[in-house]
């Protein structure tokens, strides 16, 4: 095999970054879209809170301060967590 097909064969990073987004993205569709309200999307965007005592126990008072939350597709969480802000 020549060094060019070679080359041409790699997968980049930027591949695997892309293919990671589109799954991301696509699961955040079908999550989103579930049947019985499992994310409690609804309730989240009328302003109630979801996490449990234990939660909000663990993070302690956060206001005044940066947070950053990963792993979060639908970024519900990541929200809930700025209303404590």
């Amino acid at each position: 095999m020549r060094e060019e097909e070679s080359l041409e064969r790699q997968t980049t990073m930027d591949d695997y970054m892309k293919a990671n987004l589109d799954w991301w993205n696509e699961a955040t569709i079908v999550h989103s879209q579930s049947q019985g309200d499992i994310y409690e999307l609804a309730s989240f965007k009328a302003g109630k809170t979801k996490l449990l005592p234990l939660e909000l126990e663990e993070v302690g008072n956060v206001s005044g301060k940066k947070l950053l939350h990963l792993q979060c597709h639908l970024l519900a969480l990541t929200f809930l967590i700025r209303q404590l802000l």
